[in-house]
């Protein structure tokens, strides 16, 4: 009733319109959305601050950070891919070092030469379904490591606190490869800021077919999370890749990225409420 109540209601995807409409006429009736007084519904896929995001990742910290980190966890010369969350059990974390582990048993080649890093933001933790997702992520990685590592390499690194936004740019640089495998999502801006933070323009993203970025970003490799071995070969593919295909690939993604930022949301949504507005008056 509330949403009802406002002249314009906008959602990150045309789904998510039709979903809503729908949903009004299951509550109200069928008729229900076809009034004069009906909002104005459409879609405003949420971007963000491109600009902002190059600058800050070419800072002299980020830039000494990825040293440090390459030094603390014996990363220099390794393929890196990452990954950065909540521990939410829409994420798809548990899913994603499935796919990782089935990748370093399917293809030992990768066994000593790739690092995947992951974010696990404390999320909810009081909350039974979010303390659950983390025994699983903790059972799985200590599994791995312990199945594939040696005394100096870990094919996990995972990181279960809050992390320094300067920490997460500087995983984004280094990343060959990121991973962005909801099992259902909104938007995921992760993705977007992954494209952003590219700055040397060598990394490509592996992006679940269930995120909303999805359908906004075409120059990623698209996986089903649920379905672990083609997942591991989606992430084998990224792997794999020539560099001069994935270069080509990010630098598409980074300008189709530019044509559409939170600046352009904001003007967006703004212009469609002036319009709605005026027809009212």
């Amino acid at each position: 009733k509330g949403l009802i109540a406002c002249d314009l209601v906008g959602f990150h995807l045309q789904r998510y319109c039709n979903n809503f409409i729908e949903c009004v006429q299951r509550t109200f009736g069928e008729k229900s959305a076809d009034g004069p007084n009906f909002p104005r519904v459409e879609p405003f896929p949420i971007s963000i601050d491109v600009e902002e995001m190059d600058r800050m990742s070419r800072s002299a910290g980020v830039m000494q950070r990825i040293r440090q980190m390459e030094k603390d966890y014996n990363l220099h010369g390794k393929t890196i891919g990452c990954g950065v969350e909540r521990l939410d059990y829409t994420k798809g974390i548990p899913e994603r070092l499935e796919s990782l582990e089935i990748l370093f048993e399917m293809y030992p080649k990768y066994c000593g030469n790739f690092t995947f890093l992951q974010v696990c933001s404390p999320s909810r933790g009081e909350i039974a379904e979010y303390k659950a997702v983390k025994e699983r992520v903790v059972e799985l990685t200590e599994r791995i490591n312990k199945k594939f590592g040696t005394r100096g390499w870990k094919p996990l690194i995972v990181f279960h606190q809050k992390v320094l936004f300067e920490t997460i740019l500087a995983m984004y640089r280094m990343a060959d490869l990121a991973i962005v495998s909801p099992l259902v999502d909104g938007m995921n801006l992760v993705a977007k800021e992954f494209i952003a933070a590219q700055v040397d323009e060598r990394g490509v993203l592996v992006l679940s077919q269930f995120a909303g970025a999805a359908r906004a970003l075409k120059n990623v490799i698209i996986c089903n999370p649920y379905e672990r071995d083609t997942f591991a070969n989606c992430i084998k593919e990224a792997l794999d890749m020539e560099k001069d295909k994935k270069m080509e690939m990010i630098c598409l993604a980074r300008k189709e990225l530019r044509s559409h930022t939170v600046f352009d949301w904001v003007q967006q949504f703004l212009k469609a409420a002036t319009e709605t507005a005026s027809k009212k008056s």
